[in-house]
């Protein structure tokens, strides 16, 4: 999928199913960046990382997680998405 059609970037962008091999990167990001939240303050750094990289596990492997990347490089991530289906009710 080009997603950078008719927005002025000079490089085509890729978007990709996620592979095992990016799970350190998808699960070093989230944890981190969520480390950050409100949501988490005050919860000491070892019980954090303990238990929520635990939960991250847990929702990566039933969702969806999608990667942007280079074409010629699909290594090169510059980010991600992850998404899971719910039933209403």
């Amino acid at each position: 999928m080009d997603v950078t059609k008719d927005r002025g970037f000079e490089e085509t962008l890729l978007i990709r199913t996620a592979q095992k091999a990016d799970a350190p990167f998808i699960i070093h990001s989230w944890l981190t960046s969520f480390r950050e939240g409100d949501w988490v303050e005050g919860v000491p750094n070892k019980t954090y990382y303990h238990y929520h990289h635990k939960v991250v596990e847990s929702i990566l492997s039933r969702a969806t997680v999608l990667v942007l990347c280079l074409p010629d490089a699909p290594e090169v991530m510059f980010g991600w998405i992850c998404v899971e289906a719910c039933e209403n009710g």
